[in-house]
């Protein structure tokens, strides 16, 4: 968060010595893949295996209230696969109640989100901009599918295919946003841009129920790499 900040504050420093073309209002397009990762402040109740990629997509609104500064907000689509490892408890063969067991998931997440973010931009050259955003972002989440695999007593289970486990996931989360990238414009309507984009969600991804049956607390995170339009 720090570092947020100190990037936002010099780009603010920075801006006070450029004139800027007059900006009022932009939409745009964007499109792009993702690399997405669950963390956990206790690797006991799970941890990352891998990164996984994804997609994401969405539509924007950027609203300048001064000619550097703009509230921008929107819709996003976003695609998160992962692999990471957790406890769960399982019905196993010749056990009257469930047992802990150790769970690596190969996860696929569907989110609707709406960002809420202040963004600043500032030109460096003719029809060239660079800008930073941040903010947070309001998640709904669609749907959830994932392929088990685990080990006990020597005996190996695997789901052959990806099965629906929506309801072990919060139906919403909340998740910190920032941005940064540069646009040139290719006329005086349009421009392109390029953005990194960092997502890291406050909420752990299972639901209450889960979370207390199980001890789970994992939370998505993604880096973006998005291309666009805008008018």
């Amino acid at each position: 968060m720090k570092k947020i900040v100190l990037i936002i504050s010099l780009l603010a420093i920075c801006s006070l010595n450029v004139n800027a073309q007059e900006r009022t209002f932009n939409v745009g397009l964007k499109i792009g893949p993702n690399w997405a990762w669950a963390n956990s402040p206790s690797e006991e109740a799970g941890k990352n295996l891998h990164a996984k990629t994804g997609f994401s997509t969405g539509v924007f609104f950027d609203s300048y209230f001064t000619n550097n500064f703009a509230f921008s907000t929107g819709v996003n689509f976003n695609i998160l696969s992962m692999n990471y490892q957790f406890t769960d408890l399982r019905q196993l063969p010749n056990y009257i109640e469930p047992t802990n067991i150790t769970v690596d998931r190969l996860f696929s997440g569907t989110y609707f989100e709406v960002p809420l973010k202040l963004k600043m931009t500032f030109d460096v050259a003719d029809g060239v901009s660079v800008f930073a955003d941040a903010g947070i972002g309001i998640e709904l989440n669609l749907s959830d599918k994932a392929k088990d695999t685990y080990t006990f007593n020597g005996i190996e289970y695997k789901d052959s295919d990806y099965v629906n486990v929506t309801d072990e996931y919060r139906r919403f989360q909340i998740a910190m946003k920032f941005d940064v990238g540069g646009a040139y414009q290719i006329t005086n309507y349009f421009s392109v841009f390029a953005q990194l984009c960092f997502h890291h969600s406050f909420s752990n991804m299972f639901t209450r129920e889960m979370r207390e049956a199980t001890g789970v607390n994992l939370k998505a995170n993604f880096i973006g790499l998005e291309v666009g339009i805008m008018h």
